[in-house]
């Protein structure tokens, strides 16, 4: 990762992707890094749901990183489900949209799992709107798809980032991937013509480097087909 490089080039982020694939671990890498590393002063970071105890689970993985790294072991101190570091404002802790801990929120990074678990969009709103006074902040959001609800902030998202991708809309803010299985999308037959195949689908619109301000055009949509 760059510091003050790939993540500053999105404002938000939808990624589905299926269960099993390790994302709570990415999750926490992510956080730490947003938390520690991208020279935010006061960097405030939350990992988001609709329980406490979800939030937990990406937290509980930062923890165990920092808990197996001598190097973040003398820069971050835990307790009680809260990382920071000594002689700064900054902090990573899990919030749940069950909690009455969401006023006073100043967010540099938000990571709000299983979106489609969410019955509205107040949590969403809440970290949103605490992102204001800064300068680079990050939402990302991350969903294993699950069943989304008409009107469902999930859905929304999903929706923007498929007009992106598909060249309706221009938004170097928003960033994202879709790995989706998808019957007949090509329309093509399987080996007996019997029936369509299985297509395996990565849509992408995120690059792991980018500077600190996107050029015009220079994020491209790809879909790869397996």
């Amino acid at each position: 990762m760059v510091p003050g490089g790939w993540n500053a080039a999105f404002s938000y982020r939808y990624e589905e992707v299926a269960r099993k694939n390790g994302k709570s671990t990415k999750l926490a890498g992510l956080g730490l890094y947003l938390f520690s590393a991208d020279k935010e002063a006061g960097a405030q970071v939350y990992t988001a749901a609709t329980k406490l105890e979800q939030a937990k689970i990406t937290h509980a993985a930062a923890e165990m990183m920092v808990a197996k790294s001598p190097a973040l072991r003398q820069l971050i101190q835990n307790h009680k489900n809260k990382l920071w570091i000594p002689g700064t404002a900054n902090k990573f802790i899990p919030l749940g949209a069950d909690a009455n801990t969401q006023d006073g929120l100043n967010v540099h990074g938000a990571i709000i799992d299983e979106l489609h678990a969410h019955p509205s969009r107040a949590l969403w709103d809440v970290i949103d709107t605490a992102r204001g006074a800064r300068r680079r902040s990050l939402m990302h959001a991350i969903t294993t798809s699950g069943f989304n609800q008409d009107g469902s902030i999930c859905l929304e998202q999903r929706n923007y980032l498929i007009q992106i991708l598909e060249g309706q809309l221009d938004d170097d803010s928003f960033g994202g991937v879709i790995y989706t299985w998808m019957k007949g999308m090509t329309g093509s037959m399987s080996p007996t013509g019997s029936r369509p195949t299985q297509t395996l689908v990565c849509r992408c619109f995120w690059m792991n480097y980018a500077p600190r301000r996107p050029r015009p055009g220079m994020f491209r949509p790809h879909s790869t087909t397996f």
